[in-house]
């Protein structure tokens, strides 16, 4: 097993314990978490496909309400390899991206009230300002 794999398996095992209200980690669970690390093994050659890969399974754990943990990673680890491989605006649109589903995510499937559009604006300009600004 990787060691990112390791680190978000064991820290949202034991971060599972003070989240009564989530649901309990369970096969599925587990895989998601190791999915999103065995992906990264592809970052150099795939950047983009990688980072798609593990949004894809970052969002599709939370929204199973498996606990919070360093689950997110792997995420950022997918993020600075394509930012480092030149795909910048494509990074920058899957930062926008995870910042609105932060703030949707429960209030699409019904565990909580709908953010203001002032607070979403807020989260796509800033996520977005630091990944496409111009390299000095």
């Amino acid at each position: 097993m990787p060691p990112l794999a390791f680190i978000q398996v064991v820290g949202t095992h034991f971060a599972s314990d003070n989240q009564p209200d989530a649901r309990m980690l369970d096969l599925y669970g587990y895989a998601l978490l190791v999915l999103g690390p065995l992906l990264l093994a592809w970052r150099t050659r795939h950047p983009v496909a990688v980072l798609a890969g593990v949004f894809a399974v970052t969002v599709l754990y939370l929204g199973l309400e498996y606990p919070y943990g360093p689950v997110f990673l792997s995420y950022a680890v997918a993020l600075f390899a394509a930012v480092v491989r030149g795909h910048r605006r494509v990074a920058a649109g899957v930062a926008v991206a995870s910042g609105v589903v932060a703030v949707t995510l429960d209030p699409v499937l019904g565990r909580g009230h709908a953010p203001p559009l002032s607070e979403l604006a807020g989260v796509a300009a800033c996520e977005n300002d630091e990944l496409i600004r111009p390299a000095s």
